[in-house]
C-alpha cells in the first residue's frame, strides 16, 4: 500500500512541477494569450460535458 501511494504522490508531483518548469521558461509566450484561456477551458469543458451525456 505504502508503494502504491508514492506512486500516486508521484504521479501528481511529476507533472505539475513540469507545468511550472514549462511555464516559467515560455512565460511570455503564456501571458500572451492568457486573455483567452479562459474561453478555451470553458470549450474544453462544455466538450467534456457533451461527451459525457452523450456517452452515458
Amino acid at each position: 500500500m505504502v508503494v502504491y501511494s508514492l506512486a500516486v504522490i508521484v504521479a501528481i508531483l511529476v507533472p505539475t512541477l513540469l507545468l511550472v518548469l514549462g511555464y516559467q521558461r515560455h512565460r511570455q509566450l503564456v501571458e500572451q494569450y492568457l486573455p483567452h484561456l479562459s474561453y478555451l477551458t470553458a470549450a474544453i469543458l462544455v466538450g467534456m460535458g457533451a461527451w459525457f451525456i452523450l456517452v452515458h
